[in-house]
């Protein structure tokens, strides 16, 4: 009897001393890893989510403080009291950070110029907003609403790649870019 319990004590202890194989940490190491990409791939895409989400709303503040302008100056930013007007100048693009905008300070002396009317136009990948009376809508466009459409007037941030190459210093037209029509 004493020699069963010395043997069962051994097989007890060799169980308990018993530790994990390499290929079992292996397939713990590839299903954390595995794991891990998964939710690190669901953070980034609810990351650009809500930084989309948080620069539509932006720039319908900007829409407002706008329409403010507007109703004290007679004016909008493009100096016009239209923002949707049929007959374009070369270079429309206005910069919504400008002091000439008149959202941040009264740059062209303004009468009944109330401001600043917000304290700065510039998004959270820190490129100014622009007013486009010319943009070129594609359907890949965040607030494009699905359409192809040239010439509408729009609010509009360079996006995440912050290309910032078209003209007048304004943001390049390209899907990377978020807008908020105004003219529909």
């Amino acid at each position: 009897m004493i020699l069963y319990d010395s043997i069962m004590n051994m097989k007890e202890d060799h169980f308990l001393l018993r530790g994990f194989t390499l290929i079992e940490i292996l397939v713990v190491i590839a299903i954390i890893g595995i794991l891990a990409s998964v939710v690190l791939t669901s953070l980034d895409s609810a990351r650009a989510k809500a930084e989309t989400i948080s620069v539509i709303s932006e720039i319908d503040g900007l829409k407002k403080a706008m329409e403010i302008l507007y109703q004290d100056t007679l004016y909008y930013p493009n100096a016009t009291p239209s923002f949707c007007r049929t007959v374009l100048p070369v270079n429309n693009e206005i910069d919504l950070n400008a002091t000439s905008s008149g959202l941040t300070a009264n740059g062209l002396g303004w009468l009944n110029w109330n401001g600043p009317y917000i304290q700065n136009a510039i998004d959270i990948w820190d490129t100014s907003y622009y007013l486009d009376e010319d943009y070129d809508c594609t359907a890949a466009v965040e607030g494009c609403k699905g359409e192809t459409i040239s010439n509408i007037s729009v609010i509009v941030s360079c996006g995440p790649d912050r290309d910032n190459s078209g003209t007048g210093g304004s943001c390049a037209y390209n899907d990377d870019n978020i807008v908020v029509r105004l003219c529909d």
